[in-house]
């Protein structure tokens, strides 16, 4: 299992910074489209201390202060044609400047106060999800410093998800547009069913893989994450619409003697009698099998007691058939 394409998306810092401590996101969160994930305090001026900054914001407070005091004084000259409007727009423009890196020196020192305590500046990058999605991975640790580029934490969309089959290039190429699937996984007793309703088929690789003689096809399921996480693997069944005869039964009827498949009929009573089938074709919880004759009573649950009760009436060990 995997995300569908364009179901993943990893968030980068996309320059120095530091990660704010809140919002914070952990493996699992949902979020929301647009909804921010992680916030990003600019790193500008780490390398001075608060107190170089601060004397750096007053000096620059000072001279903004008498720079817009002269602008006024010109404007009063200008109004009494004592002074040239030239020279007035000199000093505003020269006033203008010395605001705007006050501006920017504020930005550096709010900034560099967050850094250090954790806390968030009105200047901080928020980075928010594209859509709603899921936190996959989580790279970094409130209040640690990034570079720019670092990975920062990586969602996926949880609905649909794409499921990659290796199959041999027959059967590959005999997979419908919408194929029903059955999907086995380890541990799990019952196995997930999809009907062709809940299956897409995306596509189909161009070529074989050399190392196991196989064609990967991607199917789309219609089912969340949290039933089918990604990254599970699982034996996949998927119904090929071809014809094959032979007998549906269930698959608790089936009995492994010794690395053979067996059934048991019965043949009336208490007597019961084995029969060696093959399995054409599995479906969910049902099996095709070969072997059988119409009309026989199939022995559904207690086949492997059948079995033992049949070896140790023979005198033969059941524990260690070979």
């Amino acid at each position: 299992m995997r995300p569908a394409a364009s179901g993943e998306v990893l968030l980068t810092a996309p320059y120095d910074a530091v990660l704010a401590r809140e919002p914070w996101p952990w493996a699992g969160r949902a979020v929301g489209a647009g909804e921010t994930v992680v916030q990003l305090i600019p790193r500008a001026g780490a390398e001075r201390s608060l107190a170089v900054l601060e004397a750096e914001v007053r000096t620059l407070e000072t001279e903004a202060r008498l720079a817009a005091e002269r602008v006024e004084r010109l404007e009063h000259l200008l109004e009494a044609e004592a002074t040239s409007r030239a020279e007035r727009d000199r000093a505003a423009a020269a006033a203008s400047a010395l605001e705007a890196r006050l501006a920017a020196a504020r930005a550096d020192l709010d900034n560099a106060r967050a850094a250090r305590t954790g806390a968030r500046p009105g200047s901080a990058l928020a980075l928010s999800a594209p859509w709603a999605a899921r936190v996959a991975e989580v790279r970094v640790t409130p209040g640690e410093a990034v570079a720019a580029g670092a990975p920062l934490v990586r969602l996926i969309k949880p609905r649909p998800v794409w499921l990659e089959v290796a199959l041999s290039p027959e059967d590959a190429s005999q997979v419908t547009d919408a194929p029903a699937v059955h999907l086995r996984r380890p541990g799990s007793a019952e196995p997930v069913s999809l009907g062709a309703d809940e299956v897409r088929l995306v596509a189909r690789a161009p070529e074989i893989d050399p190392r196991t003689a196989t064609r990967t096809v991607i199917l789309e399921l219609a089912r969340d994450a949290d039933e089918l996480p990604i990254g599970t693997s699982a034996q996949a069944e998927i119904v090929i619409d071809r014809p094959i005869e032979g007998f549906v039964i269930p698959d608790t009827s089936l009995v492994d003697d010794g690395g053979q498949t067996v059934v048991y009929v019965q043949l009336e009573g208490e007597s019961f009698i084995r029969r060696e089938v093959e399995v054409l074709a599995r479906e969910g919880r049902l099996v095709l099998v070969d072997g059988l004759d119409e009309g026989e009573r199939l022995v559904s649950v207690g086949g492997a007691a059948i079995r033992r009760t049949t070896l140790l009436g023979s005198g033969t060990t059941a524990d260690h058939v070979h």
